[in-house]
């Protein structure tokens, strides 16, 4: 078999997010990084749970190997427990879309229930 000679494109690696204990902060967390973060939990104070976050590491005494996914599944367990009232409406095109997608699963299921 022939190897291909196409080369493989190559991303240019995220930049490697750790906890820094002595300076009490996050290293390789970059303003882009944070943009998105803002972007998907809008009710959580991000800085307030870095610093949270660091200071569970620290005490816990766990290591990762990636913090930036154990920093992005802690906010996004913040968000999911934001009271109500913090939580930002939702708009109608994101509304919608979601009536579609629940009205598609529904019209699988019958499908499903059809055949079996």
């Amino acid at each position: 078999m022939a190897k291909s000679t196409r080369k493989r494109k190559t991303k240019t690696p995220a930049p490697k997010v750790l906890p820094d204990f002595g300076a009490g902060e996050w290293t390789g967390v970059t303003p882009e990084i944070l943009a998105k973060w803002w972007k998907a939990c809008p009710s959580v104070k991000i800085k307030r749970e870095l610093a949270a976050a660091l200071m569970w590491c620290e005490d816990s005494g766990k290591t990762y190997v990636n913090y930036r996914l154990f920093l992005g599944n802690w906010l996004r367990r913040v968000q999911a427990n934001a009271p109500p009232e913090a939580k930002p409406e939702i708009s109608e095109e994101l509304a919608a879309a979601r009536r579609d997608d629940q009205e598609a699963l529904e019209k699988r299921r019958v499908r499903r229930a059809r055949r079996g």
